[in-house]
């Protein structure tokens, strides 16, 4: 069976992201048959890199991809992210 948005938006948030608030979701959006992408911020690169090793070794989630990492504006030290993912149910 196909996983309740709300599972899944409810994993991403609780399980995946630290609460230190070094990194924050901007956009997350996920479509039928479970594939998602995350859209945030960071104050640094190697943050969304752990968050997107987290994803890749919990077992809801499949199909990880880095999509960018960017610089927001000219100077700043805030990176832009996007993760792709899918997220299977559990048995």
């Amino acid at each position: 069976s196909t996983p309740s948005n709300s599972s899944a938006a409810s994993d991403v948030y609780k399980r995946q992201f630290p609460q230190e608030g070094r990194i924050w979701v901007t956009s997350l959006d996920i479509q039928e048959g479970a594939r998602g992408v995350i859209v945030g911020k960071a104050t640094d690169e190697e943050s969304i890199l752990d968050v997107l090793d987290k994803l890749k070794e919990a077992e809801p989630f499949t199909e990880e991809k880095l999509l960018y990492i960017r610089q927001t504006r000219a100077g700043a030290a805030e990176k832009a992210f996007a993760i792709a993912f899918t997220y299977a149910e559990r048995s």
